[in-house]
């Protein structure tokens, strides 16, 4: 028999008019709010998205990027918005060279170095969905931001990691710091600063952050200091509405972002797993978590250098995501664990080889309401605090993105100007014929197709419950040395781990809720009882409510 993980034992939140899960529990009751004042599944996801700003500040910002999926009924698939920030015109490899940089630096002012997205996507989808008028959904994220908030243990854990971060950036260190410390949990966090920013956006919309009196103070703030963002780099940006991907898993359709998402990357795992019986596996297992890691380390060694901005680097995704294609993949894997340099596909590149995970920080929302809108939200800050650098007295924290880029001239992800970056912001849907059954965003460090694979076989594969399978103990490949490293939870019986060193797997075992491993937020949509329910993830302060 196998041993049950241990869980939280938190229902699955369920509701009829509307629900909102996201990484923190005041995002998650402001998008309530939004959907109590009359507003649908877009009003709530960005008042949270707004929230999340004030409260998750190492994670989401005004000075990050955002991507979104939107289901609207009557549509015959989901509507995608690409609301990453593209990198300045000044922005060169020979430009980063010739200051001696042989990477683009991830933290300081030429980290700072690609357009801020997430307001514009925010103005997008709301402009066209939008119930509420805009300066409504500020509301709650400019009374927390002037009234302050508390901290909690997960906030306060990251401000004490990143402390030599702060103390950097004499605007970043007077946010969260006071007398020299990071803000300790129950402290009461107060940005004066970023509130004014949020009524500016109230008051003047999206605009203020890319032609207005933001977009002014954050190019005086970089210039002035050395950054290279221009004013007419935040004035021609724009979102893009992208059609998804999608492929199919045990009859369902499973859609996701683009490039230059790392979307593709997710399809390809799950096309791997449709080949296997992986309800005889049973997730208590060696086997179950073997396959896992090697269905990951094929879907790295396929986007691994190879994905990138489509507007610079045409992608073979048809051939990639194709079922013969995942066929021949998948009878690649042993019973033992393989190098992810056995893995490399025959696909053309340019230089395919294995390389870490991006480090991403970000926060995901999954909302629905009663009229059947639905809303996949995933922000980023790129790294863990951005790029550390506060400019003026905006209070906003710019993120770090073009530390993506490599400074490899035979990289598709080379660093050119007008770029946009490779980014694992994943929202994705699953549907049940013509219409929606999960809407869910991970916010996995890098790891989001990993997670993606785990809520997916937990759900469809082993029957759990919405809120069991994002609790269920998560694994974590990362490529690096030999054999790459397989992170695991150790709420994970004893037997599995010997099973898998056995294996040949060179295992980590980390935390029984470890953050390493992300967060994941999902809604199921119940048609047949006219249900919505809500799971969220218990390794941050994530929360599902309902109305």
């Amino acid at each position: 028999m196998q041993e049950a993980p241990i869980l939280t034992g938190r229902p699955v939140t369920m509701a009829s008019r509307g629900i909102v899960s996201a990484p923190h529990y005041l995002a998650a009751e402001a998008g309530v709010w939004a959907l109590q004042q009359g507003g649908n599944a877009v009003d709530a996801a960005v008042a949270a998205a707004a929230v999340l700003c004030v409260v998750e500040p190492p994670m989401a910002g005004l000075g990050g990027d955002a991507f979104l999926m939107v289901w609207q009924p009557g549509h015959g698939q989901p509507i995608c918005l690409n609301g990453s920030g593209a990198s300045a015109e000044r922005a060169t490899i020979q430009f980063y060279r010739d200051r001696g940089h042989d990477a683009v630096p991830a933290h300081g002012l030429l980290a700072a170095a690609t357009v801020p997205g997430a307001v514009a996507a925010w103005g997008d989808a709301h402009s066209r969905w939008g119930a509420l008028p805009w300066e409504q959904l500020f509301e709650p994220a400019i009374h927390y931001a002037e009234n302050g908030f508390p901290v909690s243990a997960h906030l306060a854990r990251k401000l004490k990691e990143h402390r030599a971060l702060l103390e950097r950036s004499e605007g970043a260190a007077a946010l969260f710091l006071q007398g020299g410390q990071p803000y300790a949990e129950g402290e009461t966090l107060v940005q004066r600063d970023l509130a004014r920013s949020l009524q500016s956006l109230s008051s003047d919309g999206p605009e203020a952050m890319y032609t207005g009196d933001l977009a002014a103070a954050i190019v005086d703030g970089l210039q002035s200091r050395g950054g290279i963002l221009s004013f007419e780099d935040l004035a021609n940006h724009h979102s893009d509405w992208v059609a998804p991907l999608s492929g199919s898993y045990r009859a369902h359709t499973l859609y996701e972002l683009p490039p230059n998402s790392l979307g593709a990357a997710a399809l390809l795992t799950m096309n791997v797993l449709e080949g296997w019986d992986i309800a005889a596996l049973g997730d208590q297992s060696a086997a179950y978590y073997h396959r896992m890691a090697e269905a990951a380390k094929l879907a790295l060694a396929d986007v691994n250098e190879r994905l990138a901005d489509p507007g610079f680097v045409a992608t073979p995704l048809r051939e990639m995501l194709s079922p013969a294609y995942a066929q021949h993949r998948r009878a690649l894997v042993a019973g033992h664990a393989r190098p992810i340099r056995e893995y490399v596909s025959e696909l053309p590149t340019q230089a395919c080889r294995p390389a870490p995970l991006p480090v991403t920080a970000t926060a995901a929302i999954a909302a629905a309401d009663s009229s059947g809108l639905a809303v996949a939200l995933v922000q980023s800050l790129y790294g863990e605090l951005g790029s550390g650098v506060v400019v003026g007295d905006t209070g906003i924290l710019l993120h770090n993105s073009a530390a993506s880029f490599s400074l490899d001239p035979a990289s598709p992800n080379r660093l050119e100007p007008q770029k946009r970056p490779i980014e694992a912001l994943m929202p994705a849907m699953v549907f049940e014929g013509e219409r929606p059954w999960l809407i869910f965003a991970s916010a996995a460090g890098g790891a989001e197709a990993q997670a993606h694979a785990a809520l997916l076989t937990r759900l469809i594969d082993l029957n759990h419950n919405v809120q069991q399978a994002i609790e269920a103990p998560r694994w974590r490949f990362e490529p690096g040395g030999e054999m790459g490293t397989l992170s695991i939870e150790g709420r994970v019986p004893d037997s599995v781990l010997r099973g898998l060193r056995e294996l040949g797997h060179d295992l980590r075992v980390v935390g029984d809720w470890s953050e390493t491993m992300g967060q994941v937020q999902a809604v199921v949509l119940d048609h047949e009882h006219a249900m919505l329910g809500g799971g969220a993830d218990p390794r941050g302060d994530g929360q599902a409510i309902g109305w």
